[in-house]
Parts: structure tokens; sequence; C-alpha cells
């Protein structure tokens, strides 16, 4: 299983698409670590699931997944985006995701 590592360097509001969908093939998330560097408020989703709720940090604050037995944590739906929502002052949210995109 090869992993694809994306880096994550955002600095502003709204829905970021992370990792565009392609047909035929889901994502999956495997490991990642997110920081931000004011009080911001993030989430992740796909098209039409939400893989997280909102989880808000404070100054600093880190969302870390760490890679576990190659077991994913999230799955895209089929075709989807993945899709980092940031609200909140958003500062500088920066950090990783490792993912693979394969067909069903």
């Amino acid at each position: 299983m090869a992993f694809t590592c994306l880096p994550v360097n955002l600095v502003v509001s709204g829905n970021h698409i992370l990792i565009p969908g392609v047909a035929g093939k889901d994502i999956k998330v495997f490991a990642a670590n997110i920081q931000a560097n004011l009080i911001t408020t993030f989430s992740l989703k796909s098209v039409t699931i939400n893989l997280t709720g909102p989880m808000t940090h404070v100054l600093g604050g880190t969302f870390s997944l760490p890679l576990t037995d190659n077991q994913f944590y999230f799955q895209c739906g089929v075709g989807e985006d993945l899709i980092l929502n940031i609200s909140g002052l958003t500062g500088n949210v920066g950090g990783f995701i490792l993912y693979i995109q394969d067909f069903v």
C-alpha cells in the first residue's frame, strides 16, 4: 500500500478541497496532524459525509491521528473530495494528511 502525504498550509476560513475526488475512487485517511496558531474551529468532510464534527482548537492546538497498523480513520464517498472546513480566527492552519486514493 503506497501512501501519499499531503502538506496542509492554509490561512483563510471556508471550505478547502484538500484532495479532489476521482470517479470510481475513494479516499482513505490513515494519519493526520493539523495545528492552528489561533483559536480555530475545523472539521473534515466529503461532499455527502461529515467525517468529523466541528473541533475547536485553542492557541497551538493540535488534531492528531497517528498511523496505526494500516487502519484508516475516515473514508470519503466514491468520487468525492476530502474537504477541510475552517472557521474562527484562522491565522495559520498547517500539518499533513496521509492517505490513499484507490479504485473501489
